[in-house]
C-alpha cells in the first residue's frame, strides 16, 4: 500500500507502486475523488507494473 509522505511547499512529491495482476489492470490517480491525468501539474506513468504519480511542485 502506498504511504502518507510529508514534502515542504514547493518540492516534488513521488508516488509509486509495483502492481502485478493479470490481465493487467487500469489504474487511475485521484486525489479527493477526482481523477489526475498528465499535465503541468501531475507527472503519470504506468509500464511493466511500476506505477507512479510525480507531482513536481507540491501546494500546502
Amino acid at each position: 500500500p502506498l504511504r502518507d509522505i510529508a514534502v515542504m511547499k514547493n518540492q516534488t512529491a513521488r508516488f509509486e507502486c509495483i502492481v502485478e495482476a493479470e490481465p493487467q489492470p487500469q489504474i487511475s490517480w485521484s486525489i479527493n475523488g477526482e481523477m489526475l491525468h498528465n499535465s503541468s501539474n501531475y507527472e503519470i506513468y504506468y509500464r511493466n507494473g511500476v506505477c507512479r504519480l510525480v507531482i513536481p511542485v507540491a501546494y500546502v
